[in-house]
């Protein structure tokens, strides 16, 4: 099933007027720059240096668990080496399972949530749209996308629950997602 996924994102979804556009929002979430940025231009901010910290630190938690455990574990080939499809980006190296750009894009924009729910909601749309970016590409399975989402994801609330809930209780930490 993940192969007719991908296959019939590649064929029917792409675009000559969308190839570039996406190929910006795949960019955008290359070795997760754009968050990292995010979070150290939080941490210059006096009233969101924690929660600059506690994104950078869901960014790295997440790496380690997704590139440097994971990728390696499950060793899965990637849809556009598996299936032969024509790629409209550079091939990526490594592994396919998990999708490191949908880890990270969901760490931090849930990271952005919990200081802004603006901000985070604005993260959250451009988190998808990179995931799914990874699919309209052809380098990753729908299900590395979303057990990269769901890492991501889930490494960002335990990191703000143990940060924020367990560690400074009474820190008045924000907002819940």
């Amino acid at each position: 099933m993940d192969a007719a996924i991908v296959t019939w994102v590649t064929e029917h979804l792409r675009h000559p007027f969308l190839d570039p556009v996406m190929i910006v929002i795949t960019y955008l979430g290359e070795m997760g720059l754009l968050w990292i940025l995010i979070g150290l231009l939080m941490c210059i901010s006096h009233s969101y240096r924690r929660f600059g910290v506690y994104l950078l630190l869901s960014l790295a938690v997440g790496c380690v668990i997704g590139e440097g455990l994971l990728k390696h574990l499950f060793g899965r080939i990637r849809p556009v080496d598996a299936l032969q499809l024509t790629l409209l980006i550079p091939h990526p190296g490594g592994f396919s399972f998990p999708s490191g750009h949908s880890c990270s894009s969901f760490a931090a924009a849930i990271s952005l949530r919990y200081a802004n729910k603006r901000w985070g909601n604005c993260a959250l749309i451009l988190a998808f749209l990179i995931a799914f970016s990874r699919l309209y590409h052809g380098v990753h399975y729908l299900t590395d996308i979303l057990a990269g989402a769901a890492l991501g994801a889930l490494v960002a609330i335990l990191l703000y629950r143990i940060l924020f809930r367990f560690l400074h209780p009474s820190s008045g930490a924000g907002p819940s997602v």
